[in-house]
């Protein structure tokens, strides 16, 4: 019994992380998508409720492109891949935020991040299914980046 606790308490936070992947993403969406139906409704303080929520994600994404290659045999270049797309998306949703709050410097960032989240896509497509050397670029990663990407383009051409 002592082993399996001392087991649970030795794990690391990569491993950690990676294997609650799920709640890291859906608990700041949920908190974004609360915030801006309270937004909607008029509710005081519902943008800290969209800040927190967009920081969270931003910040769950830039490292998740940090761990996800830790259990996998890659060679260098995908791996860079997989941490560009962690740092773009992280880029593209501080700019949805900046835009949404009507700060400065957020068209800035949705074009940096909807050129270099492009970028990144397109070479997931190439490694994905032309190489055939990346297998786990599961579909519901790529879906996601593709998302964000459309999310991320339809802000940074719509005019306030």
């Amino acid at each position: 019994m002592k082993n399996k606790k001392a087991a649970k308490a030795t794990t690391s936070p990569i491993d950690w992380i990676t294997s609650n992947r799920t709640i890291i993403e859906t608990l700041p969406i949920g908190m974004v998508l609360i915030g801006l139906i309270c937004n909607f409704l008029h509710v005081p303080y519902s943008n800290l409720l969209i800040i927190t929520g967009f920081l969270c994600l931003a910040i769950a994404y830039y490292f998740l492109g940090y761990t996800e290659h830790k259990n996998q045999n890659l060679a260098a270049f995908p791996k860079m891949v997989l941490i560009a797309r962690g740092s773009s998306t992280a880029v593209c949703l501080l700019g949805i935020l900046f835009s949404l709050q009507l700060w400065n410097g957020g068209q800035n960032l949705l074009t940096v991040g909807a050129i270099s989240l492009s970028l990144v896509y397109g070479a997931m497509i190439y490694f994905r299914f032309f190489k055939n050397e990346i297998e786990d670029f599961s579909l519901e990663d790529m879906i996601k980046s593709g998302v964000i990407l459309t999310l991320t383009l339809a802000k940074l051409f719509i005019n306030k």
